[in-house]
């Protein structure tokens, strides 16, 4: 599995050898290896459910498998930190530090990104230590940088249980409450290492990891304000906003556009950067989508559209590195052109418009697909989470986003997978890894 991993993402979206090393690793994994007291069970879990399984769109099976690697942890012992004297054994202590963390990172992106509940991962029951960094921050080390953005990593992901645990009870949260979530958020990324904040040159797991750290957290701030602009977007005609909410609006789609700037100017052509840049596009170009339907005489629809077509390129581009691009593409596409069929009145005759948040008299037409504003809304007010990479688009085959014949699904749409099991040879995991 550890081979299976490593190689997607050198492998492009086309290339389907990975299925065999799946294979053959679910031959060495038996229901009773829940019951295993071995970490490498737990660490081939995590692989399982945090990862592989969402890469080839199971996102249900990954969140039974993760559920299960949390409960062998625990049972473990993972979670609590020792009080007995030093075994002097610092490796293997620092092996579960990590493991536990890892899962409750990767449990963490995978909740956020379904719209799943937290389930209370940060009890006060759980007191193990983050990992040792062990770093210098204007230094570069080969032996502990793979730490450092797990040991961030633990932090962002205390304050997005916060945020997604907030999300779950009331969407539109209290102005006071997503101010304070969001500046912690802020205040988390501008406290961040040296080495996570530099844009200097480094290798590319360390790159990786700065990129998709800083695209996790331009969407969890996007998605703290979203809800005011699908409220107001719903509202219509009748909404007359105030300072709060058209600052939130605002900053909703600054978030956006600089994801989707800097997602074009950083993503790499390999596996889990096209994979974790189309899912964060895809998010990104909501925000301008849904403006452009509401405030369709807007003087800013000239930018909003530019936004939309730059990322309708990049998913092209990124077809060869994710599984998702094609069909993300053709959803957007198919939104955008609706747009322009609706009998609208042409932005270049309104361009003295005042950019208020007020709509005025703004009337909505049901789109050529059938698709009015309040239907697009119903789309995405799920907190933005959907799969990590898929998505699932429908109920039928034909609705994948992936070839169905060449990932031999089954009729309910998913990709027909043994259940045996999987070994993993050492029980250190690469951090790095974990972006």
């Amino acid at each position: 599995m550890v081979f299976a991993m490593g190689s997607i993402a050198a492998m492009k979206s086309d290339d389907f050898s990975h299925i065999e090393y799946y294979h053959k690793a679910m031959e060495h994994l038996t229901i009773d290896s829940l019951g295993s007291s071995n970490i490498e069970i737990v660490q081939a879990l995590a692989l399982l459910g945090g990862y592989y399984l969402h890469y080839i769109n199971r996102p249900n099976m990954a969140n039974a498998v993760l559920g299960a690697a949390l409960r062998t942890a625990s049972a473990l012992g993972l979670h609590r930190q020792s009080h007995a004297p030093d075994s002097g054994d610092g490796a293997a202590v620092e092996a579960r530090r990590r493991t536990w963390w890892s899962l409750i990172c990767l449990d963490t992106w995978a909740t956020t990104t379904l719209g799943r509940p937290s389930l209370g991962r940060w009890g006060p029951e759980v007191n193990i230590r983050p990992p040792e960094v062990g770093i210098d921050e204007g230094h570069d080390s080969s032996q502990h940088v793979g730490t450092l953005p797990l040991v961030e990593n633990i932090k962002f992901c205390q304050i997005a249980t916060q945020v997604q645990d907030m999300l779950a009870v009331a969407p539109l949260l209290k102005p006071e409450d997503r101010r304070n979530m969001d500046s912690q958020l802020i205040n988390w990324y501008n406290n961040l290492p040296w080495l996570l904040r530099s844009t200097d040159p480094c290798a590319e797991p360390l790159y990786l990891a700065r990129c998709v750290m800083k695209w996790r957290y331009q969407n969890l701030r996007m998605l703290l304000h979203r809800p005011i602009l699908l409220s107001m977007a719903t509202n219509g005609v009748n909404t007359q906003a105030g300072e709060q909410e058209i600052a939130a609006v605002e900053t909703c789609r600054e978030l956006a556009k600089a994801t989707i700037e800097e997602i074009s100017r950083e993503w790499a052509r390999n596996q889990m950067s096209g994979w974790n840049a189309v899912w964060f596009l895809y998010q990104a170009v909501m925000v301008p989508l849904v403006s452009l339907y509401w405030q369709w005489n807007s003087p800013f629809v000239s930018e909003w559209q530019l936004q939309i077509e730059t990322t309708l390129g990049l998913f092209e581009v990124m077809e060869d590195w994710s599984l998702a691009a094609r069909r993300s593409r053709e959803v957007v596409r198919r939104l955008y052109e609706a747009r322009h069929q609706c009998c609208y009145e042409s932005p270049l005759s309104s361009a003295g418009t005042d950019p208020s948040m007020m709509l005025g008299d703004t009337s909505l037409h049901m789109s050529p697909i059938d698709l009015d504003l309040d239907e697009m809304v119903d789309m995405l007010d799920q907190q933005g989470i959907w799969d990590l990479d898929g998505m699932y688009w429908g109920e039928t085959q034909d609705a994948l986003p992936v070839d169905a014949e060449m990932y031999n699904m089954n009729n309910d749409g998913m990709m027909h997978v043994g259940h045996g099991s999987i070994s993993l040879d050492g029980s250190n995991m690469d951090s790095a890894f974990l972006v």
